[in-house]
């Protein structure tokens, strides 16, 4: 009988990972093993730091729901998110760079005319934009799908109340007569920026 010691711990963990049906899988969990066990010895964890994570995590997890999905925000804050995104959509020179959808994205958002004001009578600062969308050589594209969500007054989004109807988002379609200006944001005081 083997019995597990720090120092074949990994190996006997990448082994029972490396049994899984799927080969991907099995190359992404016996990586994953093998990088969160040398982090745990780059800055020796101890027992107590490695509970706490355990409880942040089931945290994360009780509070999470149908709408909130607490998880995609810690992958947020820890940059993970983004590092995965930009690794598979990578754009040629000129493009916007790809980012993620967030935070509190929600899916199915109202299809919404040009100037409409997404706020519908929701107290707050008005923010307006314009802009145009152009393809990577310059050209004004029509018909691009802008989909805007916001927080209100106080910071939160649609996703982290109890609603059943869209708030403060919307689809907006890029006109066939794009104006030619650069994008610009109404700051409160009426300052605009770039």
């Amino acid at each position: 009988m083997t019995y597990a010691t720090e120092d074949n711990i990994t190996d006997l963990a990448v082994d029972r990972w490396a049994t899984a049906h799927d080969p991907r899988q099995a190359e992404v969990l016996t990586s994953l093993v093998r990088h969160l066990h040398d982090f745990a010895r780059e800055v020796r964890l101890t027992e107590d730091e490695w509970m706490a994570g355990i409880q942040w995590l089931t945290r994360v997890g009780q509070i999470s729901d149908d709408k909130r999905e607490e998880f995609i925000l810690a992958s947020d804050v820890l940059g993970i998110s983004m590092l995965v995104v930009q690794m598979n959509n990578r754009f040629g020179p000129g493009a916007t760079p790809a980012t993620v959808l967030g935070p509190f994205h929600i899916n199915g958002s109202p299809p919404a005319p040009y100037g409409w004001n997404m706020s519908d009578g929701i107290e707050g600062t008005p923010f307006f934009i314009t802009g145009t969308v152009r393809s990577v050589t310059g050209e004004p594209i029509a018909g691009a799908v802008l989909d805007v969500w916001q927080a209100d007054a106080d910071g939160t989004y649609e996703a982290q109340l109890d609603v059943d109807e869209a708030r403060l988002r919307a689809k907006y379609h890029t006109r066939e007569d794009p104006q030619h200006r650069p994008a610009r944001l109404r700051h409160p005081h009426g300052r605009p920026r770039r």
